[in-house]
């Protein structure tokens, strides 16, 4: 799944949306931290994030969701795995990751630390939540994706890209 969007620095109110209720689902943001993003459209992609976890309960329940971010650049930063437990522990987390500002891009990098390192490592691991790995990128890179596209399957997650542009 690819999806482009153009970010102008706003994203719509969650109160002009219609209510959208997620199940339980194991989330993986891994987001572009480089140059090319810019600190408006990575702030902004962060309260995106905020808001679609909004949309579900996050909890340690076998009915709950959980979510982990990763920001990437040249190398991959988890920002925190599926480990928090509430919503606000989800949000305060999201508002803590830092732009990391520079001129490399590995995605494939961003997406082999959310398979190995977070799905991979969730407790329970044979939850029965399916998995999303949600890419959120400005560029394209020479990385190998398709390799890390395989993985990520394995595993049993679903990988879809978005990509963001200044517009």
């Amino acid at each position: 799944l690819i999806l482009s969007v153009s970010l102008n620095g706003s994203i719509p109110s969650l109160a002009t949306q219609q209510e959208c209720i997620l199940g339980a689902v194991d989330l993986a943001f891994v987001i572009d931290g480089s140059q090319s993003v810019g600190v408006t459209n990575f702030q902004t992609t962060l309260d995106a994030i905020v808001h679609a976890t909004q949309l579900t309960n996050i909890g340690p329940l076998e009915k709950d969701s959980r979510v982990a971010l990763v920001v990437f650049d040249e190398t991959a930063h988890i920002e925190f795995g599926l480990m928090n437990t509430t919503n606000a522990d989800v949000e305060a987390a999201i508002r803590r990751s830092k732009y990391p500002n520079t001129n490399g891009v590995n995605i494939a990098a961003g997406m082999d630390a959310a398979t190995r390192k977070i799905f991979n490592h969730a407790y329970p691991p044979n939850r029965n939540a399916p998995k999303l790995l949600i890419i959120i990128t400005s560029n394209s890179d020479q990385s190998d994706v398709r390799a890390e596209n395989s993985l990520a399957r394995e595993v049993g997650a679903i990988p879809a890209a978005i990509g963001i542009h200044n517009g």
